[in-house]
């Protein structure tokens, strides 16, 4: 995976996706992955990792600070990213990615916030 920075783990729910995520977590060279997208949960992941609050629904700002948040996180000092994302999840992370490096097709934009991915 060396040729990789970043992975993104594509699955539906009830699929076993946490149990896959634990177990790459556990290797400690795989970085942590998570739902980091899922819309439930962005306020919850923010103030633990003490981004401070969006100021509106679409804030450039908190963006930025979630996404150099969810990186530090997703990596866990690895230097891999890791990521688990439900279909579900797919349109909010194109709309987040889209306010910080512009309208570009999904898989381009992942490229840009996260380098080189794996799926």
């Amino acid at each position: 995976m060396s040729d990789y920075s970043a992975y993104i783990i594509c699955g539906t729910p009830r699929s076993s996706s946490t149990l896959l995520c634990e177990m790459l977590t556990a290797t400690g060279v795989s970085g942590c992955p998570n739902s980091y997208f899922r819309t439930q949960n962005i306020d919850e992941w923010a103030e633990d990792w003490g981004v401070p609050p969006a100021a509106s629904a679409n804030d450039a700002a908190f963006d930025a600070n979630y996404l150099a948040a969810m990186i530090r996180e997703g990596t866990k000092g690895t230097g891999v990213f890791g990521l688990r994302l439900m279909w579900g999840s797919v349109a909010d992370a194109e709309a987040q990615l889209s306010r910080l490096h512009g309208v570009h097709p999904i898989p381009e934009l992942f490229e840009r916030a996260f380098g080189k991915t794996l799926y």
